[in-house]
């Protein structure tokens, strides 16, 4: 079978089965609707092959547009809860277009947006200027504001939106990844994270579990009482591309901050593919 990183990218088979000496093509499209800039978009082919059970293609190349966004995305980065933060995004139109912007759209109740007119490098057009409100719960939030446009070309731009909001216990780093590790594992891979109160108040973790039996978790208690470490432990027999969630859980007065999620991903590759 074949699996697409994202709805954006479709995927075909000549054929299914190839036989000895052989050889069969895939063939994969990229919808540009919506993007611009770098893009990597990636495939993974399953195979009943013993010695390499999937493998990974990828896409990469610029998409290009008559639209500008300086940056390119909106990233807020780390966000106490209860907090705003604000910064601004410039969608410049290119000066040989005579496209214009038509309406800039989000369904985030968690986002403001005030827009103005700019002139930047020679190009014209909006300012967006994003607040995150201080409602956004703890967590990792991913959204994308929508600039519609007269292009029939680039109808739409999108400007991806990202934040994680931190609440008693601020997590470092916020997710785990391993990255590409050769396989097979021949003894358990570790990698170390940090939990830290900034209550004013203890807090106590009741429990720490995965959702995926071969990634285990384990506190390590340290010297200091404000903090302890979160140990992640890849299994003998993990292969492939691997996520899992550790979900911690606290004695937090707060019930929406009682349950932290780490998320935790990474490749297991054999050797030479």
């Amino acid at each position: 079978r074949l699996n697409t990183a994202c709805g954006c990218t479709a995927a075909v088979l000549d054929s299914d089965t190839i036989p000895p000496g052989g050889e069969t093509k895939v063939k994969a499209s990229f919808d540009t609707t919506g993007s611009q800039g770098a893009k990597v978009k990636t495939i993974r082919v399953y195979t009943n092959d013993p010695r390499q059970a999937s493998f990974l293609l990828s896409l990469q190349g610029t998409v290009r547009s008559e639209f500008d966004l300086d940056p390119a995305r909106l990233h807020f980065g780390d966000i106490a809860k209860g907090k705003e933060k604000t910064l601004s995004v410039d969608v410049l139109v290119s000066g040989q277009s005579t496209s214009q912007i038509q309406e800039i759209l989000s369904r985030s109740p968690y986002l403001d947006i005030e827009t103005s007119e700019v002139t930047k490098r020679g190009k014209q057009g909006k300012k967006l200027t994003v607040t995150i409100k201080g409602s956004l719960p703890v967590g990792v939030f991913r959204d994308r504001i929508v600039v519609k446009t007269s292009s029939d070309k680039t109808p739409i731009v999108n400007i991806p939106v990202f934040a994680r909001v931190h609440g008693d216990i601020t997590i470092v780093p916020s997710s785990v990844s391993f990255g590409l590790i050769e396989g097979p594992l021949s003894k358990p891979v570790s990698e170390m994270i940090k939990l830290v109160n900034t209550a004013k108040k203890p807090l106590t973790i009741s429990s720490v579990e995965s959702d995926n039996p071969l990634v285990t978790a384990e506190l390590v208690p340290l010297k200091d009482a404000r903090a302890s470490n979160l140990r992640v432990t890849l299994k003998e027999g993990l292969s492939g591309t691997f996520r899992a969630t550790i979900k911690i859980t606290t004695d937090n007065a707060d019930a929406e901050q009682r349950q932290l999620t780490v998320p935790v991903y990474g490749i297991i590759s054999r050797k030479g593919s």
